[in-house]
């Protein structure tokens, strides 16, 4: 079953899939270019090498420390601002993206005609969906690291194997990680096949954890098979050390990377339908 849905995946990747990512790169570029350009961050990273190629390294740094610290003083609040701006703008921006996909692929399983006015209606039918449901699994996950923390911070106060404790919170934190990993797999698909909230898709994942818990494992590790196979790609890329075909490894690379990740999106709306 595996095998004939990776190689149906493969088959169905659309040009259309890609263009969220592309979108969210272009953004993070241009958005990047800006805030070193204007922030005065620039000027600093410039300051630095000129500094670093004249002097020592002890010499360069403390001459760097008033620099930076001119820049903290006039400039911070303008690097906050952009700072905001690009977070704000990134996490709306991504969760438009992110709906405009996600609806993309499920009209790929559906076996439906994808078209630019379906990207653009899925992009606002299911924005806040995906918002929700993104805050919805921060404010789990930030629940998870606050309520470990505390355990840990109880425990430093502990003078009575404080050590076996300690190790027995990180391996429980560990297990935690790993559970909402798997449980959390497919929150995407759950969310556009079956069009409920943020808090009713966790609690149906939740159940088909319970029912599936073996499918959910085996399609992770197809998915982290291929991974390994990125990862060992990117290690010979990296073996190239040509200047001249560094873009070209670079774009190689971040070419790999995209259809490994739509790829794997994909395949994640193929395997939640069982049927």
């Amino acid at each position: 079953m595996y095998k004939e849905r990776v190689i149906k995946t493969f088959k169905n990747l659309e040009f259309l899939l890609f263009v969220p990512d592309l979108i969210l790169l272009i953004f993070t570029f241009l958005s990047g270019f800006v805030f070193v350009k204007y922030s005065g961050v620039l000027n600093l990273l410039t300051d630095a090498n000129k500094l670093a190629s004249s002097l020592r390294v002890a010499d360069s740094i403390e001459a760097l420390a008033p620099i930076f610290t001119s820049l903290v003083q006039k400039d911070v609040l303008v690097v906050l601002i952009y700072l905001l701006i690009f977070f704000l703008g990134g996490f709306v921006l991504g969760s438009g993206l992110l709906a405009m996909k996600f609806g993309m692929m499920k009209d790929v399983v559906e076996k439906k005609k994808l078209s630019l006015k379906n990207m653009y209606d899925h992009s606002m039918n299911h924005f806040w969906d995906v918002v929700w449901l993104r805050l919805t699994i921060f404010l789990i996950s930030l629940a998870v690291i606050v309520s470990f923390a505390m355990l840990a911070s109880l425990n430093a106060l502990n003078s009575f194997y404080q050590e076996t404790f300690f190790i027995l919170i990180s391996i429980l934190f560990l297990l935690t990680l790993i559970f909402l990993r798997f449980l959390l797999l497919f929150r995407y698909p759950a969310l556009f096949f079956d069009r409920t909230n943020s808090t009713q898709t966790v609690k149906k994942l939740y159940d088909y954890f319970l029912k599936n818990y073996k499918h959910i494992i085996l399609t992770w590790l197809v998915i982290f098979g291929f991974g390994l196979i990125i990862v060992l790609l990117d290690l010979s890329l990296n073996k190239i050390t040509i200047i001249s075909l560094l873009v070209i490894v670079i774009a190689i690379r971040y070419i790999i990377n995209l259809i490994y990740n739509v790829w794997s999106d994909l395949f994640l709306f193929y395997n939640y339908k069982l049927e």
